[in-house]
């Protein structure tokens, strides 16, 4: 008989288990961690220190557990089965840690009374990347939370609370005492929540220290000991040990370790006979099962004999004061409904709405943390203002002070931003991608950079009484050109020599594509090509303008011959409105009696596309767009109630609509059929008389002639006109006679 045979597997005729299966450790069972870390030794003992790799938490596992005979042939054939190189799970009945994946080092299996069998198994866990699993961790059990008022907390707790954005595994905080929260027991609150290592029962303490120092050997004599360099004493180890710990005490405490990564150093007050605040991090910890819900816990710290902890300090808005000012104010909100305020140096977390407080001390700078959602102060005195580089700031008001430098910071998200009535000079936003409206009327602009602001869709460029001059221009519309298509109003003044040069970086601004979407009104159309931009700007002193330079108050549309004229030019900053609660408050028309007019252009009108983003404010009988000198020939409104009307015919595109609020309206004229269409939606179709129109000419906010004043605000017009072919749904030439985005004006 021969006995030669591979000696992989010693098992046979058992069941085989699947890849995870559940224990229940036995007292003395062990999970040792170990981070794995790259250290650079300096002068004075000081160093470095840093992960060597995503997964540099690792954990060694000794458990023990005791089964029956039949269970202990299965789970013997299942560890030979994975042969040192197999990944499988272990989920733990005590519910301490996660299931772990890793592999079987090693297992010992012996035979006790009565059928009982005690297997120990080393089962190494390698490949968990806890700063990737941070907020639920990939080790210890942990239920991620934040924290939140009205809820009660027990002494230990972890909770989330996000301070600052760069490194969001530092934002645990972890409570001092059981308490129900609130907002004065915030986790800014350092006598109820700390991010110190805290946990102080229990406590077994082993210091080991061995001074640093040089030796000069004699030849035949003795050795001349040199102290040459600082912190000689700093704590190499510091060995912690806690006894008899609770699941709930274990689990807040594991939670801690991990999130510290091996690397990540805190604040530890070492009790006894030691009195002097020390900065350490954890190079590793081993935990040991007593019994049910007990537990021991050895920790091995090292100090840093710097003593400077890594506080990273992102906040979502820095504002720099005046030095004078004794006080301040202003109004903020986020999601949350709370945010956090660093006044005088000091973190607090305050309610949504509005703070005010007065200056201690010399500083004058105050900090904005938290998910921000608006931030309006107006009026304070600022000198400067700095944004965090990962803000999502939907609406900033920051106008009426004396702000001359703003920094972005690599910042992207911020939407709404109003720097009006400051002392900017040169005002860049480069690259801010989701800026989409910018308001820097009343300030010094020399020159401006909108270069990469893709979303940017209203820019308003305009200073009352001392108005923007003839040498700052070109720079100004240099700054707007860079940017991929904006609108916006200029107003400027002196002297137009040059101004073939401006008026061709003002034609070459791109119009940006249609708003798909607008506050959830969809348009029935993805227009397959776009021309350039329709451009608005004009001098305050209109009047002493010479007749071969009067285009300066022209309208240009998509194509350079079918020009707008202004009517006249409105004095009051109130004709561009801010739209509230609509995308990226979207700047919209109000006429107030004004209206726009343009060239004939030779088309008769009988195929004709006309969409527009419009509210109206009254019921009367009013003049949308007129497309003809000689008769109405356009969209009216009557009673609420949208018309296409053709001389005395009257065409219902609508029902009446709701006042003061927003629609997305189309008309589409194929031949002798029409279509209408409200917020997408057909509303109504028919047949309708031809135009008799030799050609079209259009006017906005008023009939031909110049009657029927439009009541309300506009927020974009779109009009597609090509003689003899009817338009077509996402295909065909698009001819921007008023066109714009967030507005009518650029």
């Amino acid at each position: 008989m021969s006995l030669f045979y591979n000696r992989d597997r010693n098992i046979t005729g058992v069941e085989q288990i699947t890849s995870m299966f559940a224990i229940n450790p036995n007292y003395g069972s062990t999970v040792s961690f170990v981070c794995k870390n790259n250290k650079v030794d300096y002068n004075n003992n000081t160093f470095s220190i840093m992960p060597s790799t995503l997964n540099n938490v690792t954990a060694n596992c000794s458990f023990n557990f005791t089964t029956n005979e039949e269970q202990a042939k299965k789970i013997v054939n299942f560890f030979e089965s994975q042969s040192g190189t197999g990944y499988f799970g272990i989920a733990d009945s005590s519910l301490i840690y996660q299931t772990l994946y890793g592999f079987a080092n090693g297992f010992d299996i012996s035979m006790d009374h009565n059928n009982l069998y005690n297997i120990s198994l080393n089962f190494s866990v390698e490949r968990n990347a806890s700063v990737l699993d941070w907020s639920g961790m990939s080790f210890v059990n942990y239920l991620f939370e934040e924290w939140q008022t009205g809820k009660a907390y027990s002494k230990y707790q972890p909770v989330y609370f996000e301070t600052q954005k760069d490194n969001l595994i530092k934002n645990f905080f972890y409570a001092k005492e059981s308490h129900t929260s609130s907002l004065d027991k915030a986790p800014t609150n350092e006598d109820y929540w700390t991010q110190e290592f805290f946990f102080e029962d229990d406590l077994g303490l082993k210091v080991s220290t061995e001074p640093t120092i040089d030796f000069l050997n004699f030849k035949n004599s003795f050795a001349q000991r040199i102290k040459s360099q600082d912190n000689i004493h700093a704590f190499r180890k510091l060995e912690l040990g806690f006894k008899n710990l609770s699941d709930f005490k274990l689990k807040s405490m594991l939670h801690f370790l991990e999130s510290h990564l091996g690397y990540l150093k805190f604040q530890f007050n070492c009790p006894k006979i030691y009195d002097r605040p020390k900065i350490f991090y954890a190079e590793s910890w081993t935990h040991t099962w007593n019994y049910k819900d007990s537990h021991n816990l050895t920790v091995a710290l090292a100090e840093d004999p710097l003593g400077i902890l890594n506080q990273i300090d992102s906040p979502d808005v820095s504002l720099f004061q005046d030095s004078d000012q004794s006080s301040i104010s202003l109004n903020a909100s986020s999601e949350d409904g709370i945010f956090i305020i660093d006044f005088s140096g000091k973190k607090r977390t305050v309610e949504n709405g509005l703070f005010s407080e007065n200056w201690v001390g010399q500083g004058r700078t105050l900090k904005l943390y938290q998910q921000l959602n608006s931030v309006s102060c107006t009026g304070q005195d600022l000198r400067k203002i700095s944004f965090g580089n990962r803000v999502e700031l939907k609406t900033g008001d920051f106008s009426q002070n004396s702000i001359s430098e703003v920094n972005f910071n690599s910042s992207k998200k911020i939407e709404y931003l109003n720097l009006s009535g400051n002392l900017i000079n040169n005002f860049s936003c480069l690259n801010v991608t989701g800026l989409k409206y910018i308001n820097l009327n009343d300030n010094n602009l020399t020159g401006a950079n909108f270069s990469g602001c893709n979303n940017l869709t209203g820019v308003f460029i305009q200073k009352t009484g001392n108005v923007i001059s003839q040498s700052s221009l070109g720079t100004i519309l240099n700054g707007v050109g860079n940017g991929d298509g904006i609108s916006g109003t200029i107003r400027c003044s002196g002297s137009v020599s040059g101004s073939s040069s401006l008026l061709s970086k003002v034609s070459n601004l791109d119009y940006r594509k249609w708003t798909q979407e607008y506050s959830g009104l969809s348009l029935p159309m993805n227009p397959s090509s776009y021309s350039n931009g329709a451009n608005v700007f004009w001098y305050e002193n209109s009047q002493a303008l010479e007749t071969d330079e009067s285009y300066f108050l022209k309208w240009f549309s998509s194509k350079q011959e079918n020009t707008l004229v202004q009517t006249y030019t409105p004095n009051s900053p109130d004709w561009f409105v801010p739209v509230e609660s609509q995308i990226g408050q979207r700047a919209a028309f109000n006429f107030n009696n004004t209206y726009l007019t343009g060239t004939g252009i030779s088309n008769t009108g009988d195929f004709l596309a006309v969409f527009s983003v419009l509210s109206l404010s009254d019921n009367n009988y009013q003049c949308i767009a007129n497309f003809s000198d000689s008769k109405k020939y356009g969209i009216f409104a009557s009673g609420a109630s949208l018309y296409f009307i053709n001389g005395t015919e009257f065409s219902q595109i609508s029902s009446p609509l709701s006042l003061n609020s927003y629609y997305s309206v189309g008309f589409v004229r194929n031949s002798t059929h029409f279509t209408g269409l409200i917020d997408g939606v057909v509303s109504n179709t028919g047949l309708i008389s031809v135009s008799d129109l030799p050609s079209i000419k259009p006017s906005l906010g008023a009939s031909y002639s110049q009657d029927d004043f439009f009541n309300g605000q506009i927020a974009e017009l779109l009009v597609y006109n090509k003689n003899s072919q009817p338009y077509l749904t996402n295909t065909g030439e698009l001819n921007f006679l008023f066109n714009s985005k967030f507005g009518i004006v650029v």
